[in-house]
């Protein structure tokens, strides 16, 4: 099932508890628990703490009903990893915190796996020669048609540019499966 933080808002909403629960169990959960285990927890620790993090969001939405979030699920997270943090604070046990950014209340929502598969992605980008990033950028980020691109970059035709794009593609796509690290982190 595919989760749109839209779709997330109205039905924390409307409490419509099963989609929000499909939603939880299926996406925040697991990032939860392995985070949670990773740092001395337990499993039992990080549905406790998903359940916290869930009530907070909900309690957020209601004294901010015009604030919009735009990744539901990466609130949820960085609040857990919060949580956490200050249970284990309490406890003094030793936590990993290495990879867990700062984040300010206004930068609450940005979550953690975004950037880590944003730093995957440039990674496998950065790989691939000039030509490819530019005529990827064009075509995905600029949204620029086939001929415009074959006009901007000199290609003989429309042809020309989407068979290079479409080798470009492949390359990246190679790229990727080729490193574990970034298949494993761009597949989350």
């Amino acid at each position: 099932m595919n989760f749109t933080d839209k779709d997330i808002r109205k039905a924390l909403l409307l409490n419509d508890d099963k989609f929000i629960l499909k939603f939880v169990y299926s996406e925040v959960l697991p990032i939860a628990v392995k985070f949670i285990v990773k740092n001395n927890g337990k499993k039992e620790d990080a549905e406790d703490l998903v359940q916290d993090a869930l009530m907070a969001l909900i309690r957020y939405l209601n004294t901010h009903p015009y604030v919009e979030i735009s990744n539901v699920g990466g609130f949820l997270i960085q609040s857990v990893k919060n949580l956490w943090i200050t249970k284990i604070k309490k406890k003094s046990i030793e936590i990993n915190t290495e990879k867990i950014p700062d984040l300010s209340h206004n930068e609450f929502e940005k979550s953690y796996l975004d950037k880590e598969k944003e730093d995957a992605f440039n990674e496998a980008f950065n790989k691939l020669s000039s030509v490819c990033k530019e005529l990827l950028r064009l075509t995905t980020w600029e949204s620029k048609n086939m001929v415009e691109i074959a006009n901007m970059m000199g290609f003989a035709n429309a042809n020309t540019a989407k068979s290079k794009s479409y080798n470009c593609r492949q390359q990246l796509g190679t790229i990727i499966k080729a490193s574990s690290k970034l298949k494993e982190i761009l597949t989350l």
